[in-house]
């Protein structure tokens, strides 16, 4: 069915017992109707098609207001699909950093800061360390840690770097 593009509510029924409307009379009254009749059977006629037309424009009204909540529905939904997409995507991403960087994520106790200070090792040992070569066990000992300590700093006049 065609659409409705005027509201038939708001339409007026034409004035049929005037002179712009006599061709239309005329096969009635030819018929042997007299002029009023005529105009009444041309107005009940209008009336009744008006009716239907107002039928059909709220007909058509419903079907917009369905076609509309069925559309914001299931743009609802898409945008509930995206958003929870969204956050599995989020949260696979967090997963992965986490994995990567696992310092990063490290719980952290609630106690208070050490009173002592940290001493670290000398700095020779801690290479040798991290290059994965042999250390000798005196260089992390309570004497090897105070020499450690000790050198920290020490400046030799002939050197030209600090040990």
């Amino acid at each position: 069915m065609a659409r409705i593009l005027l509201d038939p509510n708001t339409l007026e029924c034409p004035d049929y017992a005037s002179e712009a409307y006599a061709a239309i009379r005329q096969p009635f009254i030819a018929g042997a109707m007299t002029d009023e009749q005529a105009v009444a059977l041309l107005v009940n006629s209008w009336t009744f098609g008006n009716n239907a037309d107002k039928a059909a424009w709220q007909a058509q009204l419903d079907e917009d207001v369905a076609a509309a909540d069925e559309h914001a529905h299931l743009a609802a939904d898409a945008e509930a699909q995206r958003k929870e997409a969204e956050q599995l995507d989020a949260e696979q991403a967090q997963k992965d950093d986490m994995k990567k960087n696992r310092g990063k994520y490290v719980a952290i106790p609630l106690r208070p800061p050490p009173k002592r200070e940290h001493v670290l090792p000398a700095g020779y040992a801690t290479w040798k360390m991290d290059k994965g070569l042999y250390v000798e066990l005196h260089y992390y000992t309570d004497r090897g840690l105070d020499e450690a300590r000790a050198a920290v700093g020490v400046a030799d006049n002939e050197a030209m770097t600090m040990r």
